[in-house]
Parts: C-alpha cells; sequence; structure tokens
C-alpha cells in the first residue's frame, strides 16, 4: 500500500446512515470500516465513489477529429467524473470493423487519453471474418 488515505463519510450500512471510514489506496477504495478512525480527513457530506463508465460514446478520431478526437472527449470526461469510456465503432474514418482499423484508432489515441478508453467492434456487411480476430484484439464487444 503506498498510497493509503483515511477518510470520514457517513455510509448506508443496513439501512441506516452511519459514521464510517473509507480507506483507499492507490487509488482504489480497499475497505469501509464501520467506525470514524481519528486519522481520517473529515469530508462531512461529499460523497466518496468509484468512476463512471460511459459505455456509448463516439470519439470520431482518425478522420473526424473536428468534431471531438480522444484528447477533448477524454478531457471532458474526466472533468465529470467518468474514469472510462467506451467507444462506439461507426462515426470515425475509417470505422472499426477490423483488426486493422482497430489498430488504426489505437494509434490515434496514442498519448491523448486523461481516461481509460475500450473500443467495441462495428459488425457489418463483408467483416464476418474480422469478428473473432477483433475480439482476440481486444474489442469490448460488438
Amino acid at each position: 500500500m503506498t498510497d493509503m488515505k483515511l477518510y470520514s463519510q457517513r455510509v448506508w450500512h443496513k439501512g441506516v446512515l452511519q459514521p464510517a471510514t473509507v480507506i483507499i489506496s492507490d487509488g482504489r477504495i480497499i475497505a469501509v470500516e464501520s467506525f470514524r478512525h481519528p486519522d481520517a480527513r473529515d469530508f462531512g457530506n461529499a460523497v466518496i465513489m468509484p468512476g463512471v463508465i460511459d459505455a456509448h460514446v463516439h470519439i470520431n478520431e482518425p478522420g473526424r477529429t473536428e468534431w471531438e478526437g480522444f484528447e477533448t472527449a477524454t478531457r471532458a470526461a474526466a472533468a465529470g467524473g467518468i474514469t472510462s469510456l467506451v467507444d462506439m465503432p461507426l462515426n470515425s474514418s475509417p470505422v472499426t470493423v477490423s483488426v486493422a482499423t482497430l489498430k488504426e484508432k489505437r494509434n490515434a489515441a496514442a498519448g491523448k487519453l486523461s481516461v481509460n478508453v475500450g473500443c467495441y467492434g462495428g459488425i457489418v456487411p463483408g467483416n464476418a471474418d474480422q469478428i473473432l480476430p477483433m475480439a482476440k484484439a481486444g474489442v469490448l464487444g460488438f
């Protein structure tokens, strides 16, 4: 645990709002204790929660970056508490319907991400032979 932090918070437990200590290490909630630790920082009514996943976004890069690219999409997501985006396959140019175009998408994203990004693969007439290879290459769905 290189970065352990303690936060005093009230949590719902068994239908009751009660004092608690949220223990965070390396950016992850690792425990919630049902007591208020004396060394914990008090956050009062603030909310401590995991980041949000937006599983339907259209990042138009490559090809239509002027609409929205990886840099602007992921910075906006981070500003709103979103920690992960899953990109839809058909607004880019080229569209993400093969391993080759998935690689183009990933290359376009290199060095521009402020949050996690995954990709869906597109299913279009004529690319049935690409479905399994795209799955093996890491698309998150179709």
